[in-house]
C-alpha cells in the first residue's frame, strides 16, 4: 500500500468512486491471471493455466474466467488460443488435435516467462476437481471457444463441447449459482440453457454495446460481457434499467482499473487481480 500511495503522489490518481447504489464489483481473474506480461503486473503464466488460476485466487479473486475448448476426440481442455503453436511445441488447431498429444504438453511462453513457469495444459475435469475441493468454491466463468478456422464447418464440434461441459459440471455438483457461461454465439448459449436451465448465461459482445444489448434482450440473457473500451457508465445504467447485468474486462494500470470500477459493472474480469483487490477492499 505504501508503494501505491507513493505512486499516487507522483501522478494524478483516479479516485475509486463507483455510482451510488452500485453493488461491489465481483473480482474475477481473467483467464486466471490474465495474459503474459512483463510488467504492471509481471505475469509469467499463460491464460487459463493452472498456475495462473491459482495465482489469481491467492491474490484475492472471488473466482476465475477460463477458456474452454474441445479436442478432436472430444476432450475438454483449458486453453485460450485457437492454435497450439503460440504457447506449446505443438502445431495446428486445438479442435483438430488429439487429447493424448495436448493434455500434459508443457507451455512454452518464451523468455523470461519460462524461468518462472512450468505449467502444462490441463483438462476441464482436472480444474473442476481442484476447484470443488476449495473452501469456498470459486466463482467460475466459462468462456466457450468453439470456433475454429481449421475445419470446413467452424462450429463442427460445438454442440459436443457444450454437452460435455454441462455433463462435467453436473458430475462434480458445481454450484450453478457460481457459474456463468459466456459465448459470442447466442445459439450455443441457447443450447446450454436447454441442457441445464439453471446455468447463468452471458453473451460476449465484440463490436458495440448497442448490438450486444439488442442480443441479450432478444434472447433474455441476464448478463452482457463486453470489453471496457466499448463500455461507459451510461451504458451500464442503460443495461441495468433493462434488467441486464454487465461483465467487463480490460485495463491493467491502477488508474485504468479505477475508471472501470467507476463505471459500475457487476463483474470485472481483471488482468491485475491484486490491484483490483486493493482498490475495492
Amino acid at each position: 500500500m505504501c508503494a501505491l500511495a507513493t505512486l499516487c503522489l507522483l501522478s494524478a490518481c483516479v479516485k475509486v468512486a463507483p455510482p451510488a447504489g452500485a453493488p461491489k464489483v465481483l473480482n474475477i481473474g481473467h483467464g486466471g491471471s490474465g495474459f503474459l506480461s512483463l510488467m504492471f503486473p509481471f505475469n509469467p503464466y499463460a491464460a487459463s493455466s493452472m498456475s495462473g488460476i491459482i495465482n489469481a485466487l491467492e491474490n484475492g479473486a472471488a473466482g476465475v474466467e477460463v477458456d474452454l475448448q474441445i479436442t478432436a476426440d472430444s476432450v475438454l481442455i483449458l486453453f485460450h488460443d485457437m492454435e497450439l503453436d503460440n504457447l506449446t511445441a505443438l502445431s495446428g488447431c486445438v479442435a483438430m488435435a488429439q487429447s493424448a498429444d495436448v493434455v500434459g504438453t508443457p507451455y512454452r511462453c518464451g523468455f523470461p516467462y519460462d524461468l518462472f513457469q512450468k505449467d502444462s495444459v490441463v483438462t476441464f475435469q482436472q480444474w473442476l476437481q481442484y476447484a470443488v475441493a476449495l473452501n469456498p468454491i470459486p466463482h467460475l466463468h466459462i468462456d466457450i471457444h468453439a470456433y475454429t478456422t481449421c475445419a470446413t464447418d467452424p462450429y463442427h464440434n460445438a454442440d459436443a463441447l457444450v454437452e460435455k461441459m454441462v455433463e462435467q459440471l453436473a458430475q462434480v455438483n458445481y454450484p450453478t449459482g457460481k457459474i456463468i457461461v459466456t459465448c459470442s454465439n447466442p445459439d450455443l448459449l441457447l443450447h446450454t440453457a436447454r441442457l441445464n436451465p439453471l446455468l447463468i448465461l452471458s453473451h460476449e459482445e465484440t463490436e458495440s454495446f448497442d448490438r450486444g444489448l439488442d442480443i441479450v434482450t432478444q434472447h433474455n440473457f441476464p448478463y452482457l460481457t463486453i470489453k471496457a473500451s466499448l463500455l461507459t457508465s451510461e451504458h451500464v445504467v442503460q443495461a441495468n434499467a433493462q434488467g441486464i447485468k454487465v461483465i467487463t474486462f480490460g485495463r491493467k494500470s491502477r488508474n485504468g482499473i479505477a475508471r472501470v470500477v467507476n463505471m459500475g459493472p457487476h463483474v470485472y474480469q481483471s488482468d491485475n487481480v491484486k490491484m483490483l483487490t486493493r482498490l475495492t477492499r
